[in-house]
């Protein structure tokens, strides 16, 4: 096939894309009364007590947290455990899906089949990514599915519920970076320093995961399993600074606290993990170096007299994995000082670290956040006192929920993230967060950052309007992204990447499919650094199903 009619053939297939996801917007308000699905969500069950993170369920669940509706639960140390999620919304509680969240089967065995679902995106001049998980969004069409089972019996459960995605990853321009070969694809600035490709190659490609899928045993007040499931550690609703839904979950295993545990002034949740990572066959690294581990720790602390006020921190570390397959001293390494090289004052087990410190406070229909991360240590306990901004990055929030007396609710929200090298600068040398060295492959999975799309030095402001009733949800939403921003003194604006979008989407309950569309406008200004970019994206999903038994009416 010659190059134009490889042209040709791309773009007819791009417009077809596009009237079919324009055609699924059409057709959305005609759907009657179902369950919510976005890209990736959970799967229908009898309770919601195996809601995936970022599901329409769980993020549902932190709003009824807000409007006073659930139990009170700590939202910023995710996934939470089934019996967690299973005991926050009682039979009786009335709200907009009360419908459809349905019961816990009886007895102590229980087995559902998940409800598969898919979905396409469209975007029209280049990648755009909406905390899309393992399925990166490229230009042209994204399809994703996902589907699989989930069985309890006593302490045990297990999830399985493997993903797939294919991308026509439509020809774009990228930043030439100075590399040749498939190196060329690999980061726009700094292309040694982290494994974030600006394309995943030059043709189309497809993808699969075990995705969503855990085994857990939850017993005593304590939990242990192995997972790949998304997962998210912070209070950020769009964009967390240490992990979050940017990419998807992976493999690790993990253990701690199952449910918030009284420690007399108030309750303690902890989670310690260890995982394994791979990178992209566009990074720069050379194989024999591409495996790594990354170790964590996080914890959640509530505060007996005063309701709805949890703080949090977490410590993350990248290091090559071990030859020897002996993960202990890795782990070990979480306790080691936050000052110079820590335990390894000779140098001598090449590691990076992020760490951050949150707090959340809910009350009277609100809920507002902040936290505070830091990329790497401080030299020593003065060099933390007299510049803790160095390498930092920050983000703050809110959310009001209003209940309304036709039993609906809305929310109005605002976050915003900064993450840029500061004015430190002019004195001493910074990093932008995500970016490592001697792990040069960044903060990432599979070539997608895991943190925040904006924190790898940029910045983000979102200003969002969701609606929920018995028929579903409108969300309307603005934001501007900082997205590439060059490191250095005197940087002219021109050289900003700046990506402003609004987005209206709607989610709307069928009786055996839930449908959920959407569109993006998008304003690019020096896309590339070069010129600006205009485009769309548009969304269709669905999720098939016979409805879930609506609660019985107290």
């Amino acid at each position: 096939m010659t190059q134009r009619r490889r042209r040709a053939h791309g773009a007819r297939q791009g417009a077809t894309a596009a009237v079919v996801c324009a055609a699924a917007i059409a057709a959305g308000p005609r759907e009657a009364a179902a369950q919510g699905f976005t890209l990736l969500t959970a799967g229908r069950l009898a309770d919601w007590s195996d809601a995936a993170v970022g599901s329409e369920e769980e993020m549902y669940l932190r709003m009824l947290g807000v409007a006073g509706i659930t139990r009170p639960t700590p939202f910023t140390l995710r996934p939470a455990a089934p019996g967690v999620l299973r005991g926050a919304l009682s039979d009786t509680a009335a709200h907009p899906w009360r419908a459809r969240a349905g019961r816990a089967s009886g007895g102590r065995a229980r087995f559902a089949l998940l409800a598969p679902g898919a979905h396409l995106v469209y975007n029209s001049t280049a990648p755009f990514s909406l905390n899309d998980g393992f399925a990166w969004t490229g230009r042209g069409v994204t399809a994703a599915a996902r589907g699989g089972i989930a069985a309890r019996w006593r302490a045990f459960s297990v999830r399985l519920e493997p993903e797939v995605a294919w991308a026509m990853n439509q020809a774009t321009g990228i930043v030439p970076n100075g590399l040749a070969g498939p190196q060329r694809f690999a980061d726009a600035l700094e292309p040694s320093s982290i494994d974030a490709p600006q394309r995943f190659g030059s043709r189309p490609f497809a993808t699969a995961s075990l995705g969503q899928s855990t085994v857990r045993v939850d017993a005593l007040g304590l939990a242990a399993g192995v997972s790949t499931a998304n997962q998210w550690i912070g209070p950020a609703l769009a964009d967390p600074l240490i992990l979050g839904t940017n990419a998807g979950g992976f493999p690790r295993v993990f253990v701690g606290t199952g449910r918030p545990i009284p420690i007399g002034v108030g309750t303690v949740q902890v989670q310690v993990q260890a995982g394994r990572l791979a990178q992209s066959r566009y990074s720069t690294v050379p194989a024999d170096s591409a495996t790594r581990i990354l170790t964590a720790a996080a914890a959640v602390f509530t505060i007996r007299g005063v309701p709805g006020l949890e703080l949090g921190g977490a410590r993350l570390f990248h290091g090559h994995y071990p030859d020897n397959g002996n993960v202990g001293p890795r782990v070990r390494s979480l306790v080691q000082t936050f000052f110079g090289n820590g335990g390894d004052p000779a140098g001598t087990t090449p590691q990076n670290q992020l760490a951050s410190l949150w707090g959340r406070w809910v009350f009277a229909g609100a809920e507002v956040w902040g936290e505070f991360m830091r990329n790497d240590a401080s030299v020593d306990g003065r060099d933390f006192w007299q510049e803790p901004d160095h390498n930092s990055g920050w983000a703050a929030g809110a959310r009001r929920v209003f209940r309304r007396s036709d039993g609906s609710l809305t929310a109005l929200r605002f976050e915003t993230l900064n993450t840029r090298v500061t004015h430190l600068v002019r004195l001493r040398g910074q990093t932008r967060p995500y970016v490592h060295t001697p792990i040069r492959q960044g903060h990432t999975y599979l070539g997608q950052v895991l943190g925040s799309a904006a924190g790898q030095g940029g910045l983000a402001t979102t200003i969002g309007y969701d609606r929920y009733t018995a028929r579903g949800r409108w969300t309307a939403e603005v934001a501007r992204r900082v997205v590439q921003v060059p490191v250095g003194e005197g940087a002219p604006s021109d050289r900003w990447d700046v990506l402003n979008y609004a987005r209206l989407e709607r989610l709307r309950f069928g009786r055996r499919q839930d449908l959920v569309v959407g569109a993006t406008a998008l304003a690019q200004l020096n896309r590339n650094f070069r010129r600006d970019a205009y485009g769309v994206r548009l969304d269709a999903g669905w999720r098939f199903g016979p409805t879930p038994r609506a609660a019985a009416t107290p």
